[in-house]
Formats: structure tokens, sequence, C-alpha cells
């Protein structure tokens, strides 16, 4: 091989941290170090790979089609050093997970500890928040999800059933009347999740024998189901959202139900997605398994 394997590696890096000195960083060597790397490396090559400007880096054609190749190289040559975990008789190594925070909150982060003790010989790196961008890239191990991601044929396990939950405070329902049907929510303050996939001032209720639907309106909205659960404790309006969010509130008299899903009728699941040149690690499976116990053991 004309340029050695280290040199490119770093001229990827290059172009997926987008600059010498981010690429540096992540690899623990300085920015003058990278681009000696790489000039020598085009000048083995025999042609110029990348345009250098005070400001910025731009591949040139050959640059754009060398790094192409390499990087579906490299990936291939990392998945084959990660499949060769699978001979391993315990499960071993890091693995990143990216889930909702809400979800996150009562499934998972209080059984990393649990996890941690019975598996000593796995990191985690656990991402909680909304989906952004390519969030199956090479990076993520494990994504937790109520909604397919753009690769349907990934392989999927289902955690827990999801259903929904209509609520409000006691001080809301005391300055407002109690809405008697589901239509009736148009005429409330209704606090509107901005994260979902479906129409997101469109609620549904799945009742014994109807699909029942409501366009609503509200002052407050937002992506961040942990912020809906606060606002609806203060009183800024009515709530429609998962049954595992709402729960503490139901529970300790916080907040009162308004309307609820029929159990096992919405059809909706949080499920567990795998690449799948992963999801038969020991590492991963032994994450996956535990999870799937973890959510059994919750009841929603």
């Amino acid at each position: 091989m004309v340029g050695d394997l280290e040199s490119i590696a770093l001229f990827t890096k290059v172009i997926k941290e987008g600059s010498f000195s981010a690429a540096a960083r992540d690899a623990g060597v300085s920015p003058s170090a990278i681009s000696k790397r790489i000039a020598r490396l085009e000048a083995q090559l025999g042609v110029t790979l990348l345009h250098r400007t005070t400001r910025k880096i731009a591949l040139t054609d050959a640059g754009q089609h060398f790094y192409d190749s390499c990087a579906q190289g490299l990936q291939q040559i990392k998945s084959a050093e990660e499949s060769l975990s699978r001979f391993r008789e315990t499960p071993h190594g890091l693995v990143r997970v990216r889930a909702p925070q809400a979800f996150g909150r009562k499934f998972i982060t209080p059984f990393i500890p649990q996890f941690l003790a019975e598996n000593p010989d796995v990191q985690l790196d656990v991402i909680y928040g909304p989906l952004v961008g390519d969030h199956m890239d090479e990076k993520i191990d494990v994504l937790v999800a109520s909604a397919d991601p753009h690769d349907i044929n990934l392989p999927m396990r289902v955690l827990t059933p999801l259903e929904r939950v209509t609520c409000a405070s006691r001080r809301y329902l005391e300055q407002h009347k109690m809405p008697p049907r589901f239509s009736d929510l148009s005429n409330h303050q209704c606090l509107v999740f901005s994260g979902s996939d479906s129409p997101e001032r469109e609620w549904i209720l799945h009742s014994d024998n109807a699909v029942q639907r409501v366009r609503v309106n509200g002052n407050f909205r937002t992506n961040n189901a942990e912020a809906i659960y606060a606002a609806v404790l203060a009183g800024v309006g009515i709530a429609h959202m998962p049954t595992f969010i709402a729960e503490p509130g139901l529970l300790s008299g916080d907040l009162v139900e308004i309307f609820r899903d029929k159990p096992g009728r919405t059809g909706a699941t949080m499920n567990v997605y795998l690449p799948h040149a992963k999801y038969r690690l020991p590492k991963v499976e032994a994450f996956v398994d535990f999870l799937v116990r973890a959510c059994r053991s919750q009841r929603l």
C-alpha cells in the first residue's frame, strides 16, 4: 500500500472533524504532526488531497475520491476488529447508546450501576436527547426510539408498550372547567410536544371502540418531554404524555387524570435498534438483554 494506514486514518479524521485542530484533539497529537503526515501521504500518492486556507480546508476532486474509498475501507476494518470480540467469553468494550431523555430517566439510568456491576469489562457511553441527523452512524451501538429509524431493516427488539394519559394539575383545573370530552381539549391551553414524528398539534386517544383525534393549541411548546412534565405540574396547561412520564405526578396527586389510552389499544412501542454489524457482539447483546429485563420489571 502506497500510503500507510495511520496517515490515511488521520486524513479521514480531519475530514470528519472539519479541521486539523479538532482531529488533533481527538487523536491526541499536534495539528502540525497531522499536517506533516498528510503532506507525506500526498507526496506518496502524487496528488493533492486538500485545499488549505487560513480559515478552512476543502477536498480536491482527487481527495474526495480517495476519502470516499478510504472511509468505507476503514469502517470495514473497524467492523472486522469488533467482530473478533464475538469470540470472547465475556462482554468487553465500549457500548455507545442513544435514548430519549425521559425514557432513560426511568428505564436506563436507575439500572446502570447494576449492569456495570454484572459486566465489569463493559463501559457505557449514554447520550440522552432527541434524535438528530444520521443517528445510526458508526458511533452508535444501540438506539432506543419509539419511531422507526430510516433504516427499517435494522435488527429490532421491543422494550415496552406505550400508552398516553391526558392530565393537568389541580391548580389548572380549579381555574378552568374539566373537559368532559376529548374534543373539548381544543378550547384549552395545551402543552405541545414538538419532538414527535406525528403532527405535533394533533392528539390521539385510543378508547374501547374508537380512535379519537383533536387539534390542540397552547402558548407553550417544546421538544423536551421533561419540560412538558414540569409545565403541567406548574399549572401552565394540559398535557398528553406517555404514562411513564406522568406517573410520579399522578401517584402523588399533583396531577389529575382526564383521559387515558386503553391498555393494548395503541400498538405503539418503545424499541431498541441495532446496526447489522454489531447486534451479535457480546457487549451489545449483554446490554440489550439487560435493558429488556429492566423494562419488563417496570409497569407503566
